[in-house]
């Protein structure tokens, strides 16, 4: 059996169901605490040309259906790569979940001890010209 190669195969490899799991700590760390969840989403092909916002939003209405938790509020979370750069709410699902069996953390600046909300909200990615620039926050 051969394999089709080029945009062909790009483009099947595209519309291909893909894997997330998004995780969330309330504190940011390693702290155990009531706050933690991770959910596993098998993202439709449809979801893929939608903003980075939707998995926010579906996160947070699947935490905040938990009894007793506290609330996450979709507006001011966003979604991390596993390098800590926060990914802009407008970002494509497909350009932030190039593969399966992703791992995208879910960040609430308002939930975060002071130290760790500096630290985690210090840096997003803006997309020039010249490639993916890191600047600085404008929480910082």
């Amino acid at each position: 059996v051969e394999r089709e190669e080029g945009p062909a195969a790009a483009a099947a490899l595209d519309a291909r169901p893909r894997t997330v799991y998004l995780a969330y700590k309330q504190h940011g760390g390693d702290e155990d605490d009531h706050a933690r969840m991770t959910i596993k989403l098998t993202l439709p092909v449809s979801w893929l040309d939608k903003p980075c916002a939707k998995l926010v939003k579906t996160f947070c209405k699947s935490y905040n259906n938990r009894p007793g938790a506290p609330q996450l509020d979709a507006l001011a979370s966003h979604v991390a790569g596993a390098d800590g750069v926060l990914l802009a709410p407008t970002d494509l699902i497909k350009d932030v979940v190039p593969g399966d069996e992703e791992t995208l953390f879910v960040v609430d600046p308002t939930k975060l001890h002071s130290s760790a909300r500096r630290a985690v909200s210090l840096h997003y990615k803006v997309q020039s010209d010249a490639g993916v620039v890191v600047k600085s926050s404008p929480r910082a």
